[in-house]
């Protein structure tokens, strides 16, 4: 009885310790994609999130569901883009782009930036100024009837705004620069690009693509090739047939999960085995090599 309550002991305290490091190293890369209680909430592909192992972390608001980056409003999340809400406002000081600016994205060329309180008017845009500042009625933000600064660059990566010697960025607007005339796409939104750093991790049935991220670093993004659906990331939901259904898990959620079943199924078989032993030997003694006497009967 002592032996099995040793032996009992030592694979729980086992199965004990496991859990637990599997549980810490299954975190350490768990993404949590939905925004509100359990996964009723809006959810987000990786390497987008809200907790600690995402890739590229926003912040939640759990009552009402809204993505924010920073203080602004997510419209939109595409393979290679995010589209932010970016209202009029009159006193913004163009220091608070900083927020829309990370390791993993940054703001695009393709934006324009709509200006005041500039040490020299600015009028790099394609479009008038005053056009723009007519479609967003922004000439009742400066009661002094300061002419309106326009701002953008005709490529690159992302949009310079850090030297342009202005203090008040009170809206944008994103353009289409690809044919010979401008188009304009969007007022009061702001486009960002975003990627992880790094060599490519991508699934064997996604494409990767390499791309420069803020500061000049190497990165990449992930996308799923056709006929297949899902984030295309080796660490993320990876890529399955357009026609299944089923969620694909990561290889390490699956032996974080099956090997402390395992471990449990396998004291529940040997507590069974040992209960079964004994109570045969209750009924059978000379299991243990003790005969019991047996009366002689004598004719």
């Amino acid at each position: 009885m002592v032996f099995h309550q040793i032996i009992v002991r030592f694979v729980f305290s086992t199965l004990l310790v496991w859990s637990s490091s599997s549980v810490r190293a299954t975190n350490s890369t768990q993404c949590d994609q939905h925004c509100g209680a359990g996964s009723i909430g809006p959810h987000v592909p990786y390497p987008f999130g809200f907790s600690e192992g995402c890739g590229i972390r926003l912040n939640c608001t759990e009552i009402t569901g809204d993505i924010r980056i920073g203080e602004y409003l997510i419209q939109n999340v595409t393979s290679d883009t995010l589209m932010v809400n970016f209202p009029v406002n009159c006193s913004r000081l163009i220091e608070d782009l900083q927020q829309l600016d990370g390791s993993n994205y940054g703001v695009t060329w393709r934006n324009g930036l709509l200006l005041q309180n500039c040490k020299v008017p600015r009028s790099e845009c394609p479009l008038p100024s005053e056009l723009l500042s007519a479609r967003l009625n922004i000439q009742s933000c400066d009661s002094k009837k300061e002419s309106i600064s326009c701002y953008s660059e005709a490529g690159g990566d992302y949009l310079d705004y850090r030297n342009i010697g202005c203090g008040i960025v009170t809206s944008s607007f994103l353009i289409d620069m690809k044919n010979s005339s401008p188009m304009l796409l969007e007022f009061q939104t702001i486009e960002l690009a975003w990627g992880l750093e790094g060599d490519c991790a991508c699934h064997e049935d996604a494409n990767c693509t390499n791309i420069f991220l803020p500061g000049n670093r190497n990165g990449f993004r992930c996308l799923c090739k056709h006929g297949f659906i899902g984030d295309g990331f080796r660490d993320g939901d990876r890529c399955r047939k357009e026609h299944s259904k089923a969620k694909h898990f990561h290889p390490r959620v699956w032996i974080a999960v099956i090997v402390p079943v395992a471990i449990t199924v396998l004291v529940l078989c040997s507590c069974g085995a040992y209960y079964r032993l004994r109570n045969s030997r209750k009924a059978h003694p000379w299991i243990d090599g003790q005969l019991e006497q047996i009366p002689r009967i004598t004719y």
